[in-house]
């Protein structure tokens, strides 16, 4: 196709190509815009019928749990537990086994009306328990002072608290840990008497599978889940077949930040579609997670036939380019034929065609501006030399000559010894500086493009002197996205380099990048020849002075008054040097925010 429209005598083909190109554009948009819509449109389906199922299997828990809930308001409301447990010590051997009996009876009762409940326990105000339903339970395990267990002694209300997937350790002997359990726990509370309280509670342990059992009734596509998640992000729910990474757990509870809402999370053929609402009785978020994969699958038939119709409709409009071009193309092919006299450079070739209105004012036109051009022509160039003068000349004045010269002449060097690789790597690497240096100076960009500066640079230096210089980079945190003032990094690196490394000294340049007490800090530290008390401070002396004459250190100085007249005397660059030990410059920004905030 290139290289139709680079053949003279392809106008036609161009113009078939071009109609072509523009209306396939214009079928393409409408079937890009059609499949789009009603893809939209089924997965707005979808996603309302999953909303639809996640609110039916809410109701259906939210009902089961309100029955438990009144259950258990029903039992803690009861006076015989609390007189039971407040009346324990003091009561004679035989009354505290008629208590016992009682609630034992009691117990029962609960289990009998409903079955879904795994047993049942009452805590003493000491967090031991007094009497429970199922198996043996140790008397020294104290309740109250576990983590899973809510705190609720000095709550001045009544409360129903429902607690997720727990241990079960307070047994003699374990479930096995495939069996396991949630919880509802409520204080014993005397309606009639709200003030006597004392600490006593009511825990139902129910059977998980009765949640399981819910969630089956509702069909979601053929891969999709359930989850179901407490108040701290724990999994109360899931499948077993489920292998639920952590990413994805935390991704899923990151985007839940509404009573109700939808998300998308993953990557690839494990993006999922996950539509959640809230319990109003547990507080627990229920989430339906549905494969992006299934939901797209449904698009494959629209997919189809739109693509049919776009290649029959494609192809009428090829045909009916052809028949259109070869009527309008002749006389344009006739001119073209005589502009090529033009192109040989004869301005006085006569162009005048009169085989339509629009090509006798098209061929006069031309004339016209052909004589023009002609009159032009050495004005156009002496201008465009001009300008050409004054780039070169910009350019110039923002990249260091002595740099320049040398990487130059290393460059030349390896072409003699027709080291190629070599050539074309430090040429591209020479590009990426100067292009970073020349364009926009003073714009601010991300942390991480100035690291790259400084490593091209420095690996243009080790072209030179191989192995001279090592580099290493440590970064503390997430924070390369930050931004901060372009070519603030290479000056620093270029002085190392420069006064550290002189001669045949080699060493490292470590790089060192984290958040500082007022923004963010980075130190660049050598192992060069450093510099002894005296210089040191006369460098220090230098960046505290307004104008300086001396050329020597004025990349540093440069850098130090950038980020002073930017950000304030609050930041700047702290020097540090030792002979024979190196040299080490901090420089102190303040965080300038995220590239992606």
């Amino acid at each position: 196709m290139a290289r139709l429209f680079h053949q003279p005598q392809s106008i036609r083909r161009k113009l078939i190509i071009s109609f072509s190109l523009i209306f396939i554009l214009l079928i393409g948009l409408l079937g890009y815009i059609t499949y789009h819509m009603f893809s939209k449109n089924l997965t707005a389906e979808v996603i309302s019928y999953t909303s639809k199922i996640v609110t039916e299997s809410k109701l259906n828990m939210d009902s089961y749990f309100n029955q438990i809930k009144t259950l258990i308001q029903i039992t803690a409301g009861q006076s015989l537990i609390q007189d039971a447990v407040s009346g324990y010590e003091e009561s004679s051997n035989q009354q505290g086994l008629i208590y016992h009996r009682q609630v034992e009876d009691r117990m029962k009762d609960i289990l009998r009306y409903n079955p879904s409940i795994k047993d049942v326990m009452v805590i003493k105000p000491s967090g031991n328990v007094y009497e429970y339903s199922g198996g043996t339970v140790r008397k020294d395990y104290l309740f109250y002072s576990q983590n899973w267990f809510p705190k609720f002694q000095n709550d001045e209300f009544f409360r129903v608290h429902f607690i997720g997937v727990h241990p079960q350790d307070y047994y003699f002997n374990p479930p096995y840990e495939s069996e396991k359990v949630i919880s509802a726990v409520a204080p014993v509370f005397d309606f009639w008497n709200p003030s006597r309280r004392d600490g006593t509670s009511v825990v139902f342990n129910l059977e998980l599978r009765e949640i399981q059992e819910l969630t089956k009734e509702s069909k979601l596509e053929q891969h999709g889940y359930f989850l179901i998640m407490d108040q701290s992000n724990q999994i109360v729910f899931k499948p077993s077949e489920v292998n639920l990474s952590s990413y994805l757990q935390a991704n899923i509870t990151q985007n839940m930040d509404k009573v109700e809402g939808r998300f998308q999370v993953g990557k690839g053929d494990d993006t999922f579609l996950g539509v959640y609402t809230t319990s109003k009785v547990t507080g627990w978020k229920i989430i339906a997670m549905i494969p992006m994969k299934e939901i797209l699958a449904h698009n494959d038939n629209i997919n189809k036939l739109i693509l049919l119709l776009l290649g029959a409709a494609i192809l009428s409009v090829i045909l009916i380019s052809i028949v259109v071009s070869s009527r309008i193309t002749y006389p344009i092919i006739r001119l073209m034929r005589k502009m090529s006299d033009v192109k040989q450079g004869n301005f006085e070739v006569d162009l005048y065609d009169n085989s339509s209105v629009e090509m006798q004012k098209l061929t006069t036109r031309i004339m016209q501006m052909i004589k023009r051009i002609n009159e032009l022509n050495y004005d156009v160039y002496a201008f465009a030399m001009k300008t050409k003068e004054a780039e070169i000349s910009a350019l110039q004045s923002q990249i260091n000559p002595h740099f320049l010269y040398n990487t130059l002449q290393s460059i030349k060097s390896l072409a003699i010894c027709e080291r190629n690789e070599d050539v074309s790597s430090m040429v591209t690497l020479l590009g990426d500086v100067m292009r970073y240096s020349i364009y926009h100076p003073n714009e601010m960009v991300v942390l991480y493009k100035e690291v790259e500066h400084v490593k091209a640079y420095l690996q243009i230096q080790n072209y030179r002197y191989p192995d001279k210089i090592h580099f290493e980079l440590v970064v503390i945190g997430q924070i390369l996205h930050m931004k901060m003032p372009k070519l603030l990094l290479q000056p620093i690196v270029e002085n190392a380099v420069i006064h550290g490394f002189s001669g045949n000294r080699k060493g490292n340049i470590i790089m060192s990048i984290q958040p500082g007490m007022s923004g963010l800090e980075i130190t660049i530290e050598d192992t060069g020849q450093g510099m002894d008390e005296k210089k040191l401070t006369t460098l220090r002396e230098l960046l505290r002075q307004e104008d300086v004459e001396n050329r020597e250190h004025i990349g540093v100085k440069n850098v130090h008054d950038r980020i002073r007249y930017k950000f304030g005397e609050a930041y700047g660059l702290i020097i540090e040097s030792k002979v024979e030990q190196g040299t080490k410059v901090i420089i102190q920004i303040p965080q300038l925010g995220d590239e992606h905030a």
